[in-house]
């Protein structure tokens, strides 16, 4: 997550504290679970929103990421789910690609589960 948002100022990693509010998570001393929210501009007009599922051995390997939702405007306030029929399958596929590309190639190795 530290690589990720040094790369790419634009990102917000958020998750639920233990009021659940949903808080940014700014570094180890944040207690907010195994799961994180995080949403980044891929483009202008860009953003995707991703799970993170941080394994319990703390072994990168076993981590999951999962891609859930696009937004097509700047302030992010309308989201539609990936892999639905809310976008096209061209478009999904694009997303899945940049996100592949911009995201997880810059992360190293990694494969689909």
């Amino acid at each position: 997550i530290k690589t990720l948002k040094q790369d790419n100022p634009n990102l917000k990693v958020m998750g639920t504290n233990e009021k659940g509010e949903c808080v940014e998570k700014i570094d180890k001393k944040d207690k907010i679970g195994m799961f994180y929210c995080i949403s980044f501009q891929l483009r202008i007009n860009l953003t995707v929103n991703c799970v993170i599922n941080l394994s319990k051995s703390g072994s990168e390997s076993s981590s999951i990421i999962q891609l859930t939702a696009v937004s097509f405007n700047k302030r992010r306030t309308q989201w539609k789910e990936i892999n639905s029929n809310e976008i096209s399958m061209r478009q999904n596929t694009k997303i899945i690609k940049m996100f592949e590309t911009e995201i997880l190639d810059k992360l190293g190795k990694w494969e689909h589960a």
